[in-house]
């Protein structure tokens, strides 16, 4: 694995991300947008009410992992999807990689440090609640690119990754670099919204059937679609909301 360029407060930095670039990243901003991750993402933990169950239902029905797997998680956000999977999976090694410093950060303060977490959403309507951290030995969390990812060529047995591809600045690149580091056999599970945020990504990867070009072009076998994962992301306690119509792809590295 690459030798991190640097550590902040216990994070590895495995790009060297600039200030410039830290004032440009909206999800390095915790009172607007890290707030809200782990309310949508983590107070659902006190409840069975979780806006992204289809993601993980999804993911948990169609992840194979043989004991001692390697896994990583590119945007992880605040680590629910590769938390809830280290939680039951405790002879498995992931990785929770991501752009943003503040979320990683508070990703591993939530799953790794053990550090309780006081969500304070009133403003929103809802009661402000306090959730329990956790201390998983398994897990760790780091700052990095999807576009030149820290791993050496065919190491990790799993790739994941939702609401990511629509968010980078080069997904193909992103995608060429999850099949590198894949081991022969290995999965890659993918959910997006294709919600692209630059024109140049609608005209080069919509409708979904250019997804499918790239991933075949770039060697993935794609063994399961589905076009029907809805995510209801809350917005306040009336019951407003975001909906997101996702699709999910399931691919196996086969050279």
């Amino acid at each position: 694995m690459q030798t991190p360029h640097s550590y902040r407060k216990g994070i590895p930095f495995f790009y060297d991300k600039s200030a410039s670039e830290f004032s440009r990243d909206r999800y390095e901003r915790y009172d607007d947008l890290v707030k809200r991750q782990i309310f949508i993402h983590l107070t659902s933990q006190l409840s069975n009410a979780y806006h992204a169950q289809g993601i993980l239902n999804f993911v948990i029905r169609n992840l194979s992992l043989p004991s001692g797997a390697k896994v990583v998680e590119l945007g992880c956000s605040v680590g629910r999807l590769i938390g809830s999977l280290a939680s039951v999976h405790s002879e498995v090694d992931f990785w929770g990689l991501d752009y943003s410093y503040q979320l990683v950060k508070a990703a591993n303060d939530f799953w790794v440090q053990g550090k309780d977490v006081l969500v304070d959403t009133t403003d929103r309507g809802f009661e402000a609640r306090m959730i329990q951290g956790q201390t998983l030995k398994n897990l760790q969390f780091g700052l990095a690119m999807a576009e030149a990812l820290p791993f050496e060529d065919q190491t990790q047995d799993v790739v994941l990754s939702s609401f990511l591809l629509e968010r980078l600045q080069n997904p193909v690149i992103a995608l060429e670099e999850m099949y590198r580091v894949l081991k022969i056999g290995g999965q890659m599970i993918m959910i997006t919204p294709l919600n692209f945020t630059e024109a140049i990504h609608w005209r080069e990867l919509y409708p979904v059937d250019k997804i499918r070009f790239q991933l075949m072009r770039i060697g993935f076998d794609i063994v399961k679609y589905n076009d029907q994962i809805m995510v209801k992301e809350p917005l306040d306690v009336h019951g407003n909301a975001i909906m997101w119509k996702c699709i999910g792809l399931v691919c196996r590295k086969l050279k």
